[in-house]
């Protein structure tokens, strides 16, 4: 970047800030669903189908099969008491059985701190689930665990808080 253009962007960020305009607070986590682990052993990865856009359900399996995947969820920063951590899952729901998502949150010594479930079953989706703060100390890990229903996908996942 030459002079000019970091003089530019120096500029800029003071006149935003002056000006009161308002900026992230932290790092986006947006993460792709390929992040997503297979959930339960016997399925194995070769049920899944991994894609430049996410991770979805495998097409062949019968109508009532579910495929489970697990996603590990990073926060950037700690959640300010009285408030809610949350998390953003795109997706599609492949028009059969659907997605249903958990969310959940232990403590260090794996104790059960809470859980948030929905369920989506028709076309493209972007959901929110949210914990309250009470349920998401430090310390504590945060995951999705999510059920695709044949053709059914997850495209990405972005924790907020």
């Amino acid at each position: 970047m030459d002079r000019c253009a970091k003089l530019m962007s120096t500029t800029a960020l003071a006149s935003c800030t002056l000006l009161g305009v308002p900026m992230p607070a932290a790092a986006l986590t947006t993460q792709h669903a390929t992040a997503c682990v297979p959930y339960l052993i016997e399925q194995g990865s070769d049920s899944l189908s991994y894609g430049a856009n996410g991770v979805f359900g495998s097409s062949s399996n019968p109508p009532t099969d579910e495929l489970a995947v697990l996603c590990p969820l990073v926060r950037a920063t700690e959640v300010a008491p009285g408030g809610l951590f949350g998390v953003w899952i795109d997706g599609t729901s492949g028009g059969i059985t659907g997605v249903l998502c958990t969310l959940y949150s232990y403590s260090y010594t794996n104790a059960l701190l809470g859980a948030q479930r929905s369920s989506m079953s028709s076309g493209v989706f972007d959901v929110q689930m949210t914990l309250p703060a009470s349920q998401v100390p430090p310390y504590s890990s945060q995951y999705l665990i999510c059920f695709l229903g044949p053709g059914a996908g997850l495209f990405d996942f972005e924790p907020v808080q």
